[in-house]
C-alpha cells in the first residue's frame, strides 16, 4: 500500500469525489453535506483500489474502499465502508 501527504496532488478529481459520494449516499441511505477526503491509501490491482478516510461534518467521519477501473476517472466503484469513525482512526485494509 502506499499513502500520500496530504498536500500532494489531488488523488480523485471533482467530478470523482460526486460520483464516489452519490454511491455511497445511496448505500447508508444519508445525504452528507461535507465529504472531505482527509486521507488516503492505495493499492494497485487491476486498475487501483483506494482506502479514503472522508469527513461528512459534524465531527464525523468514515472510511471507505474504492476500485477505480482502468478505463479513467469515471470508473469508480465502492466496494465497503464504515460508518462511526473518528478522525484518528486508523485507515487500514477492510
Amino acid at each position: 500500500y502506499t499513502s500520500e501527504p496530504q498536500n500532494h496532488k489531488r488523488r480523485l478529481a471533482p467530478s470523482e469525489d460526486t460520483h464516489v459520494k452519490r454511491q455511497l449516499e445511496e448505500k447508508t441511505n444519508e445525504k452528507y453535506e461535507k465529504f472531505k477526503v482527509v486521507e488516503y491509501k492505495s493499492q494497485v490491482v487491476a486498475g487501483q483500489i483506494l482506502f479514503m478516510k472522508v469527513d461528512v461534518g459534524n465531527g464525523r467521519f468514515l472510511h471507505m474502499k474504492v476500485l477505480r477501473g482502468l478505463s479513467g476517472d469515471d470508473d469508480l466503484k465502492l466496494l465497503d465502508y464504515q460508518t462511526n469513525k473518528t478522525k484518528n482512526d486508523e485507515l487500514t485494509d477492510f
